[in-house]
């Protein structure tokens, strides 16, 4: 009992939402045990080297290495490891061979040894040369080294398949061969997928060297082609025996039907490919594998599916053009042998694939989709000759090309994009840009077309060069700010009309802080684009900053005009008019205020800019709840003084707002909870914003216990803010975390919908492993029964009540049995007044978050609208890594009335971030699984692992702490 507590102490020591320190290596836990001999000191050295490389830190990993081999150079854990650790850094050979060699000598038949090394040749293997055949000993040298190694493969492939007998003598010795060390595995440990897997990918390897040498030399070609294809016999069994295995049926099983293809065996390929596809949905090699096995078929119906599944997967121009050939080839009763023409042409390059083209045009002229090809050759080839006459007459040829294959712009849009680009290069700007907006008009997506558009036509009216539109593009790219500011500054010198450039301009300009360049480029692009939204507001705050007051006042009043309140232009509008309105005292304060808000000024000069502010014009609303933010803590009565100032003198609802928010927190400071929540109350009627005031207001319900309202918040929040980024992640943080979602477009209820009076009952288990970094090194595990019967639902106080005991409690926990009190959990906030466990809380901690995991996956008690993915991080009671990491929940599967839901969560090495961050990583994942008309909870698993560098970066220390609880 004593070591499964310690044990979890030392994972709650690293899966605490808090993050501790964790012990270095030197610093051993109670009841780590200290090697005493060698081996137990190189096993302890190898355990972390492996922990290291695991982590990312191969020249650390190397150090524990050697101070194992300084004990035992020859020690078969550390060898392995010194394989492992070079293998992946990618090491030299003449570095790693000696530890191979060494290996091999030293244990010649150990089943570790024997498929790291059969590893290691796999990896290290160099492309064999095909055979030169100049006479006809050359030849005949050739066929007996080819019936030499087909013996091999027999005798070594069969025995790995059905390892019976003694082991073959080409598997003895010092083979250079994988299949020789996979075969002393097999001997060893009969029918494991990785030797299965491994043996059938290198034969295959060697089975394709063989086809592709058949194709090098005609004495070859009969002999090396029967080879290959009794390779591949030999490869098929050990793929479908390893696919039958756990580790590997992905794998292997997405490897037979390629193998199936180049066997020629087409009908069993295809069902092949079926098979593959239900454990390896949209996988291009076996969408390629259709395709192939279509061709080889030349079935039209085949034909058409391989396409469309490819196109899916690409949805490229490529994509659709081959499905456009294949349509007209089958339409127009063509020979199939057209469509593996037509395929061919992508294996030719330069003049050659014109040749080809021309010639297929001259045998079918009606094959329109050929014209295409023939113009987007040509297209590519255009920009890279010198001659100016010889490239005009190319984008000519391009046009003439394209008119060929006019009635394709019905249905393709790069055709028109073709079509544009050739006359963009002729200088027939006008022509260009109507092709370019016709592109835009088929493909919505394609931004670049219609800023194209717009560009051929501002080229075409003489206000910028094509030049100067290839240079502003080249400024879109990430860079240096500064030289982006010095070529803008140039292209408007030139071309002062060139709105877009302006536009940039102002915008690298405002960045830099350079107000006076940006004001100049904002003015001139708004004296181009009078009506363009976000050029006036440029101008007006560039205007605002340089002191032109007048002037930005009349640019915000335009805007709003244009498009009331754009980017808050009504409360800059109020603010600007008070400011104009008074002295020169207030607007000196006015730039004090503006000069505190820019991102390089230093907290203590923002607040001595705020305080000159405020003296120089005491009624400034804005800079009062700045300043109230400030005191609040150290001087409460002096914040209170300016917040109360503040709501008299605000002129816009978004001050009145900020006031109330700020005086909110500050009631909150002084426990004046009821008072807190009316501020927020107040704020979140004056701007909705994203929401932020009703959660204050909730949590502050939260904290006095009033969780009815506090629920009806969160809910309110949902309600009235559905996309608010308090409770949806960012799609950065989704793509980070790889969490799925599925498609349906109704709000659903994803919470748990017990009644008073229902009993759940759960298996709990729980496991606890810590490793490195002196901690025990243990893997233990307990399971019992917890059960709960609802008493209380949301619906009435906002919580879950229910009694909680447990039940089947092993012997050394017996205390637990005894335990009979009441849990309580928001769906909102979670676990509510902890229940007292006593000295148990240890061993059911673990499953109550477990459990309030189930109670708090969805959004609350709120029906979840599409996109089925939120944030839960408010919640008490299941683990959370706060501030330093990133998580999110998603709806991943849903059938019929049954659903699971997903958390995850990273920090730290992860997410890369700073320097702090690459010495530790944590990750979580929880997956609650609903179903039935009660929703009833079938089973939480969650999972936290954490790794961290020791201090004395000598190893890393692992923690595991997984609880898995299922109904019964």
């Amino acid at each position: 009992m004593k070591q499964f507590l310690m044990l979890i102490a030392f994972a709650a020591a690293f899966c605490c939402v808090s993050f501790t320190s964790g012990v270095t290596a030197q610093d051993a836990a109670p009841g780590a045990k200290e090697p005493q001999t060698d081996e137990e000191w190189i096993a302890e050295y190898v355990a972390r080297s492996e922990r290291l490389r695991d982590f990312g830190y191969p020249l650390l990993a190397r150090e524990q290495l050697d101070k194992a081999k300084k004990l035992d150079p020859t020690a078969k854990p550390l060898l392995l490891e010194y394989i492992r650790l070079f293998t992946k850094s990618e090491a030299k050979l003449e570095e790693t061979f000696p530890y191979v060699a060494a290996l091999r000598d030293l244990y010649p038949n150990d089943y570790d040894s024997c498929l790291e090394i059969a590893r290691f040749l796999f990896l290290t293997d160099q492309a064999p040369i095909p055979p030169i055949i100049q006479t006809k000993e050359d030849l005949k040298a050739a066929l007996e080294r080819l019936d030499a190694e087909m013996a091999v493969f027999r005798q070594l492939a069969k025995f790995v398949l059905n390892p019976e007998g003694d082991l073959p003598k080409v598997a003895t010795g010092k083979p250079a061969l994988p299949l020789a060390y996979l075969a002393r595995c097999a001997k060893a440990k009969p029918g494991q997928g990785e030797v299965l897997y491994l043996a059938a990918r290198d034969l295959d390897m060697r089975g394709g060297d063989f086809d592709r040498w058949s194709r090098t030399d005609e004495n070859l070609k009969k002999p090396f082609d029967l080879a290959a294809q009794e390779v591949y016999g030999l490869v098929l069994p050990l793929y479908q025996a390893a696919a039958k295995t756990d580790d590997y049926n992905v794998s292997a099983t997405t490897q037979i039907p390629d193998l199936l293809f180049r066997m020629h065996k087409y009908e069993q390929a295809y069902r092949a490919v079926a098979a593959a596809e239900l454990v390896q949905p949209g996988d291009i090699g076996i969408a390629k594998t259709r395709l192939a096995i279509a061709e080889e078929s030349k079935d039209f119906e085949q034909l058409n599916d391989a396409l469309a599944m490819l196109d899916k997967l690409y949805g490229d121009i490529t994509s659709r053009l081959d499905i456009s050939a294949a349509k007209r080839i089958q339409d127009n009763g063509w020979d199939f042998n057209m469509w593996l023409a037509y395929q061919e042409i992508q294996t030719y390059r330069g003049d050659d694939r014109a040749d080809v083209i021309h010639a297929l045009i001259e045998k079918q002229p009606e094959f329109i989709e050929l014209y295409y090809l023939d113009a987007r050759h040509v297209l590519q080839l255009a920009p890279l000759e010198e001659n100016p006459q010889r490239r005009e007459h190319l984008f000519e040829v391009v046009l003439k090309a394209l008119d060929k294959c006019a009635s394709m712009g019905a249905y393709f849009a790069d055709w028109y994009g073709l079509r544009a680009a050739a006359l963009w290069e002729l200088g027939r700007f006008e022509e260009a840009a109507k092709a370019y907006d016709r592109v835009s008009e088929m493909d919505k997506n394609d931004e670049e077309a219609t800023r194209h558009a717009a560009a051929a036509r501002e080229i075409a009216a003489g206000l910028y060069t094509a030049e100067d539109y290839e240079v502003y593009r080249q400024q879109l790219a990430y860079g240096d700010l500064r030289d982006k500011r010095k070529i803008l500054r140039l292209v408007v010198t030139r071309a002062p009309k060139f709105f877009s450039a302006q536009l940039l301009l102002g915008k690298v300009s405002f960045m830099l802080g350079d107000w006076e360049t940006a004001y100049g480029a904002y003015a001139a692009g708004h004296g181009l684009e009078p009506e363009n939204l976000e050029c006036l507001d440029g101008a007006a705050r560039a205007a605002m900053r340089t002191s032109r007051l007048e002037a930005s006042l009349k640019y915000f009043k335009t805007l709003n005009e244009l498009e009331p309140d754009y980017q808050g232009c009504e409360r800059w509008i109020g603010i600007i008019d008070w400011v104009a309105g008074g002295g020169d005292s207030r607007k000196t304060a006015f730039e004090r205020w503006l000069e505190s808000q820019s991102s390089s000024t230093a907290p203590t000069a923002r607040v001595k800019l705020l305080e000159e502010a405020i003296l120089l014009e005491n009624d400034f609303a804005e800079v009062l709840v700045e300043l109230a933010g400030i005191e609040r803590v150290k001087r409460p009565r002096i914040a209170e003084n300016y917040l109360n100032r503040a709501l008299q003198t605000a002129r816009d609802d978004e001050t009145r707002a900020a006031a109330h928010r700020e005086r909110g927190r500050l009631f909150l400071s002084q426990s004046k909870v009821s008072q807190a929540i009316s501020e927020f109350d107040a704020a979140f009627a004056l701007v909705k914003g994203d929401g932020t005031d009703l959660l204050l207001a909730a949590l502050s319900y939260h904290q006095v216990g009033e969780e009815a309202k506090a629920s009806a918040a969160m809910r309110r929040l949902f309600d009235d803010v559905p996309e608010s980024p308090l409770l949806r992640p960012k799609l950065s943080d989704l793509r980070v975390l790889g969490l799925p979602s599925v498609e349906s477009a109704e709000p659903l209820p994803l919470y748990p919908a017990y009644d008073v009076g229902d009993v759940v009952t759960f298996h709990a288990r729980l496991e606890v492993e810590g490793k490195g970094g002196g901690q025990p090194g243990q893997e233990l595990s307990l399971e019992y029964d917890v059960r709960l019967e609802i008493i209380e639902k949301p619906l009435a106080t906002g919580i879950w009540r229910m009694k909680l005991s447990f039940e089947n409690v092993p012997d050394s926990f017996a205390p637990l049995a005894n335990v009979k009190t009441e849990l309580k959990i928001s769906p909102w906030f979670g676990m509510i007044d902890e229940p007292v466990l006593g000295d148990q809380i240890d061993v059911a901690g673990p499953v109550l978050q477990a459990i309030t995991e189930g109670f708090t996956a969805g959004i609350g008690d709120a029906f979840v609208r599409p996109p089925y993915v939120w944030k839960n991080d408010l919640t008490n009671g299941p683990p959370h890594f706060g501030g330093d990491g990133i998580e999110a929940s998603c709806l991943a599967e849903r059938l019929g009335d049954s659903f699971v839901i997903i958390r995850r969560g990273i920090a730290g090495r992860q997410l890369g971030g700073t320097e702090d961050h690459y010495n530790y990583s944590r990750a979580l994942e929880a997956n609650v699984s609903l179903g039935g008309t009660k929703r009833a909870i079938r089973d939480v698993e969650f999972r936290i692992l954490t790794k961290r560098l020791t201090p004395e970066k000598d190893d890393v220390a692992f923690s595991r702490l997984q609880v898995k609880i299922t109904a019964k």
